[in-house]
């Protein structure tokens, strides 16, 4: 492991093979201002996958967009929930 941030979210590791795991909460908007960006601890190099699932909403729908941007470093949400949702996501890659 070479970089570890603990205690709060959101959290990451970053292993020495390059692998980096981040995971917190984040927010999905409902709104015609599109989606809510959500900044990551640290940028990823090279791409990433992420999971994101809504805290305590049963109904909830998410459609989950990820940038695109060279640095790979924020999280674009966007849910059918009124009002928007809070989220739970991790993250997984380079």
């Amino acid at each position: 492991v070479t970089g570890v941030q603990t205690c709060a979210l959101p959290i990451y590791i970053k292993y020495a093979s390059g692998l980096i795991v981040q995971w917190g909460k984040g927010y999905a908007n409902n709104d015609a201002a599109g989606y809510a960006s959500n900044t990551f601890p640290i940028s990823f190099t090279s791409g990433y996958c992420v999971n994101a699932m809504a805290i305590n909403v049963s109904d909830a729908t998410m459609n989950i967009v990820s940038t695109s941007s060279s640095t790979n470093s924020r999280l674009f949400l966007k849910t059918n929930y009124p009002g928007g949702i809070e989220i739970n996501y991790i993250a997984i890659g380079y």
